[in-house]
């Protein structure tokens, strides 16, 4: 899979897009924070990094359908849940 700076990253919260923006307004390279991370954190296949966020930040709550897609990846998709009691 190919990944550049016009790779397109994007948020839907209930089938409505919340958050679009291409990696190159990353303030970090995505090569930077795996670096970074990698001095802090084990990390393994499948671990998801999250980040700071573009334009469009919002409340997700309790029983929202979340999807998460960066260029030709296959997207995350989950439902909020509700707070752990742990």
């Amino acid at each position: 899979i190919k990944i550049g700076d016009d790779t397109q990253i994007q948020l839907e919260v209930n089938g409505a897009i919340r958050q679009s923006s291409p990696l190159a307004k990353m303030v970090y390279s995505i090569p930077e924070v795996i670096s970074h991370l990698s001095e802090l954190f084990y990390l393994q296949k499948g671990d998801l990094i999250m980040t700071g966020t573009p334009a469009g930040v919002g409340e997700i709550n309790v029983g929202d359908e979340v999807s998460i897609t960066c260029g030709e990846f296959l997207p995350c998709k989950f439902v909020v849940g509700p707070p752990s009691s742990e």
